[in-house]
């Protein structure tokens, strides 16, 4: 699958770093692990790189239902987590404009698009200026980071 991800305790937050052709099914499946872990917890805040994927093949109607997924995890009550997507080249910005969108009209996560890495994690309160540095400090589990 080529979405990996961490979650840093000490951040309170979640990165995601996916890659190469990213498809409706693997976000999903993902989603699922992710739901499944025992470190999940509703609400805390992501990063989401979207800096080595080469194509996300989803539709409009795909990334309504991914959408309307994300928002269903704890029912009744949507969750409101910030998410903050960095997606520097213009295939990855599109598709995450498309998705900050559908979530402007839903009540649930509350998505930030940037194509400044810097910018991405400033949104987050995060005085790094690259991801590498984020994940030089240690603050994720070198087990998953290093699979980063």
């Amino acid at each position: 699958m080529p979405i990996a991800y961490a979650i840093s305790h000490e951040l309170d937050l979640v990165y995601a770093r996916y890659w190469a052709t990213v498809t409706l099914g693997d976000v999903v499946a993902n989603f699922g692990t992710f739901l499944a872990d025992p470190d999940y917890r509703p609400g805390r805040p992501e990063l989401i790189d979207l800096s080595r994927v080469s194509r996300i093949d989803m539709d409009f109607s795909e990334a309504r239902s991914l959408l309307a997924t994300v928002n269903d995890q704890t029912a009744p009550a949507p969750v409101h987590t910030r998410t903050v997507i960095w997606a520097p080249t213009n295939a990855s910005f599109g598709m995450a404009r498309l998705y900050q969108t559908l979530a402007s009209q839903a009540d649930g996560i509350e998505v930030h698009v940037t194509r400044d890495e810097a910018e991405a994690l400033g949104l987050l309160g995060l005085p790094h200026n690259s991801i590498a540095a984020l994940l030089a400090t240690g603050a994720f589990p070198e087990r998953i980071s290093s699979a980063l």
